[in-house]
């Protein structure tokens, strides 16, 4: 399991978010940004960035961060990691 976790956090997130939950990012330097997936906003609050080989997110309206696995996780209300692996 613990193979096919670290597999998952290599995946683009930015295509992966894009594809699956139709966010629309824009890069910003080392980074993309976009709305937030969490809230109601003005102004992009969530960024997507790739730190040693793995893709990270932040969502600063929320305080949300991690990986995809979380990004599922929080995002389709489920409650294991096996669950939100099975799901991506």
């Amino acid at each position: 399991m613990e193979l096919r976790v670290e597999a998952l956090k290599r995946l683009d997130l930015v295509d992966f978010l894009s594809r699956n939950y139709g966010l629309h990012f824009h890069r910003t330097g080392n980074q993309y940004c976009c709305y937030s997936p969490f809230n109601e906003e003005k102004r992009p609050s969530f960024f997507v960035r790739l730190v040693e080989g793995r893709w990270l997110f932040k969502d600063f309206s929320s305080g949300f961060g991690g990986s995809i696995i979380d990004f599922v996780q929080m995002k389709e209300g489920l409650g294991s990691i096996r669950d939100a692996c099975a799901h991506i």
